[in-house]
C-alpha cells in the first residue's frame, strides 16, 4: 500500500498520466470499476448465503450504474449503509428494491474530499471470519 501511495504522489507531482496500482483504487482511472466490481461481489457473497455488508462515505452519490449496483445488492440481500454529505439519487427502504440500504446525511462547515467504501467480504474472507470480526 505504501509503494501505491508513493506512485500516487509522484503522479501528483509529475505530469505523466495513470501508474498502475497493486493495492489502492484511484479515480478516474480504476475507481469506478473497482468500485462496481466490489458492490457486485458483494451482492455475489449474499446470493451465496455468506455475509455481505457495505458502508460507504462520500460527498455526493449521483452516479447511475453505482446506483443501480446498490440496488441489484440490496435485493440480493446486502445490508448497507451510506453516509452522504450532499446530493443522493438513491431512494433508501423502496420495498423489493432498497429495502435494506439506509442513507444518512450529514452537512457539515467544511467540504470533505476523502471517499470511504468498506466491503465486508472481499479477498480476505477466510481471515476475517477465522479472527471472528
Amino acid at each position: 500500500m505504501c509503494e501505491d501511495v508513493h506512485h500516487v504522489f509522484q503522479q501528483l507531482t509529475g505530469i505523466g498520466g495513470e501508474i498502475p496500482l497493486h493495492l489502492l483504487w484511484q479515480s478516474p482511472f480504476t475507481l469506478h470499476a473497482k468500485l462496481i466490481d466490489a458492490i457486485r461481489a458483494e451482492a455475489d457473497n449474499a446470493r451465496a448465503g455468506k455475509l455481505a455488508r457495505i458502508v460507504a462515505k462520500m460527498n455526493a452519490l449521483l452516479e447511475p450504474t453505482v446506483i443501480a449496483a446498490l440496488y441489484e445488492a440490496s435485493h440480493a440481500g446486502v445490508k448497507i449503509d451510506l453516509i452522504v454529505r450532499g446530493v443522493c439519487s438513491l431512494k433508501p427502504g423502496v420495498e423489493d428494491l432498497s429495502e435494506n440500504i439506509t442513507v444518512r446525511s450529514i452537512v457539515g462547515r467544511f467540504l470533505e474530499h476523502h471517499r470511504i467504501f468498506y466491503f465486508f467480504l472481499c479477498q480476505w474472507q477466510e481471515r476475517c471470519l477465522s479472527f471472528q470480526c
